[in-house]
């Protein structure tokens, strides 16, 4: 924040443990009351959809789950209206319409004052354009992993207006430390003076 950084994105299941679901809600909020900072640029971004019934994490799209999760994350973050709320990941064991329709009214109660998606494909999204409109997409997206520009995705939501939000624009955890050993990269960092994690950003612009 002191940086500059405007836009927090946090998960009802980024957590320390099993059992301490909102965690990273919860340290976000606590971020921002001890920040002395313009509170009222910083938007919240929040995902749901996610569930842990047998010690890994799948999706759970079902409309009584996502309404729990919803309530868990207002409380966590201290707000009556969650600023931009994203779909975790689409849940194949239940109709996508159900679970969008779901959303949808979770946004008409005033809940949630934006929807996003994340993980999705091309006919997912619009699928969801049908439901409500679509403040944004996050998916994975690097020089590394480029399934969303090769699929059409990136080029739908510019195209649509829609923000699209890159997930582990480094490659993630597992994958950043290629960067400076990628043949393509490491001479055009040199050639420009900076690292080729800068280069990899400026990719995605």
């Amino acid at each position: 924040l002191n940086a500059g950084v405007r836009v927090l994105d946090t998960a009802d299941v980024y957590a320390l443990g099993e059992d301490d679901l909102h965690y990273g809600e919860r340290l976000v909020r606590h971020a921002l009351n001890t920040w002395y900072g313009p509170k009222d640029e910083v938007r919240l971004l929040t995902k749901v959809g996610l569930a842990r019934p047998k010690g890994r994490w799948m999706p759970n799209g079902r409309p009584e789950h996502l309404r729990k999760a919803v309530d868990g994350s207002l409380a966590a973050l201290g707000v009556e209206r969650l600023f931009l709320l994203q779909l975790h990941a689409r849940d194949s064991r239940v109709p996508f319409e159900e679970t969008l329709a779901a959303l949808a009214e979770l946004q008409r109660e005033g809940k949630v004052e934006h929807l996003g998606l994340c993980n999705v494909s091309p006919d997912e999204l619009r699928q969801a354009t049908r439901h409500f409109h679509v403040a944004a997409v996050q998916n994975e997206l690097s020089v590394l992993e480029r399934k969303s520009a090769a699929n059409g995705l990136l080029a739908l939501t510019r195209e649509q207006g829609i923000p699209f939000l890159a997930h582990r624009p480094l490659g993630g955890h597992a994958k950043v430390g290629r960067l400076a050993k990628n043949k393509v990269l490491a001479p055009l960092a040199e050639r420009h003076q900076v690292t080729p994690h800068q280069i990899a950003l400026a990719a995605l612009a």
